[in-house]
């Protein structure tokens, strides 16, 4: 369903003329995208926005164009991506290595919480938040 010569979409700022479907995936004051139907083909594939416009988002990169303009707002824990680099390098830092400061929460951030909570005699549950954050700072 991959319509050559199309893109996939692009970022829109409020107030730019946009003539096609239009996502906010992240809710008001986030990134806002006008779609085209290669963005429907590319969900084919996985059926989620953030899936669709990562991939998309990604093809504009490697073709050399510039990060997204727009800011996306904390996750289902209140951290921010900064934030949770921050978080990252304050586990590095106390000697809890993540194996990188990039902002994603994975499998070596969540040992790190985990062995730091244990180690802290906090309750072990491997969750990023503000209070650990805190804690590290």
């Amino acid at each position: 369903g991959w319509q050559q010569g199309l893109r996939w979409g692009r970022e829109v700022p409020p107030g730019d003329s946009a003539s096609g479907q239009i996502l906010q995936p992240g809710g008001a004051g986030t990134p806002r995208f006008e779609v085209t139907r290669n963005y429907r083909a590319i969900l084919r594939y996985n059926n989620s926005s953030s899936y669709g416009i990562g991939v998309g988002h990604l093809s504009d990169r490697l073709a050399g164009g510039g990060p997204l303009v727009g800011r996306f707002g904390p996750d289902n824990n209140g951290l921010t991506i900064e934030d949770r680099t921050a978080l990252q390098r304050g586990l590095t830092a106390a000697g809890f290595d993540t194996q990188g400061a990039d902002g994603v929460i994975g499998t070596n951030t969540i040992a790190a919480i985990e062995a730091f909570e244990a180690a802290n005699g906090l309750p072990v549950t491997g969750t990023p938040s503000t209070a650990l954050l805190e804690r590290l700072r």
